[in-house]
């Protein structure tokens, strides 16, 4: 096994659990006062035995030259001075959404980071529209679309690089759905598939988008088979 090396920048301790991380391009926001930094995408889990929801939160993080700043002139944090903690108070809360459901396999689109799909505990898909401020919490209510057309829970989940708004995903219940999703957020909170495929048998595992042509894609089934090239749609 070949060895690496890493530096370790700093820690930050959430309140519940975390199941799916995500790393975000630059992205341009409406509020021109936020100070730039690295964004990280994050679904904290609810505890089932409380009445706490799971939630879908946008960060941004220190950049390098903001730890280099610290470093040069130590800051005095809520522990003490220059520790990782007064690091972690430098962590921005950019955006927040509430969720009834778990929150697993994040995934944001190529074109629009702020735009986000999710899987749940169900067989639904979640569809966030991040780029309004949460202050208004109606507003981000309504920045919600459920995806319907999966009979089962999976993982797979998958945004099309060259067609925005392309989504494809995969259940146990050998399904596999496709939905154009800015094209059916006009009309309803609830968006239905483009194409629905079903293979002989066998739960899917994963499924993805192939990188260099638009209409194919791979999945892999839960015996190690893996489909590749599968002709999606035109």
């Amino acid at each position: 096994m070949n060895s690496f090396s890493y530096e370790y920048k700093f820690s930050y301790q959430l309140k519940h659990a975390s199941y799916s991380v995500q790393s975000l391009p630059s992205c341009a926001f409406p509020e021109t006062t936020l100070d730039s930094g690295e964004l990280v995408l994050l679904g904290t889990n609810k505890n089932k035995n409380t009445s706490t929801k799971s939630k879908l939160l946008l960060a941004s993080i220190p950049s390098e030259d903001g730890i280099a700043k610290l470093r040069e002139k130590p800051q005095k944090g809520k522990t003490g001075f220059y520790t990782c903690e007064s690091l972690s108070d430098m962590i921005r809360k950019r955006r927040s959404v509430s969720s009834k459901w778990q929150i697993y396999n994040m995934k944001f689109m190529p074109q629009n980071p702020l735009q986000v799909a999710c899987r749940n505990e169900q067989s639904e898909i979640l569809f966030y529209d991040l780029t309004k401020a949460s202050d208004d919490t109606n507003l981000i209510e309504k920045n919600i679309w459920t995806l319907k057309g999966l009979g089962s829970c999976g993982y797979g989940l998958s945004w099309n690089a060259s067609l925005p708004g392309m989504l494809v995903a995969a259940g146990h219940d050998n399904t596999i759905c496709i939905w154009s999703v800015l094209h059916s957020i006009v009309n309803s909170d609830t968006i239905h598939p483009l194409s629905t495929f079903r293979i002989r048998r066998g739960a899917i595992n994963d499924v993805c988008w192939h990188p260099f042509y638009d209409f194919l894609g791979r999945s892999n089934e839960w015996r190690w088979r893996v489909c590749t090239a599968i002709k999606y749609h035109k």
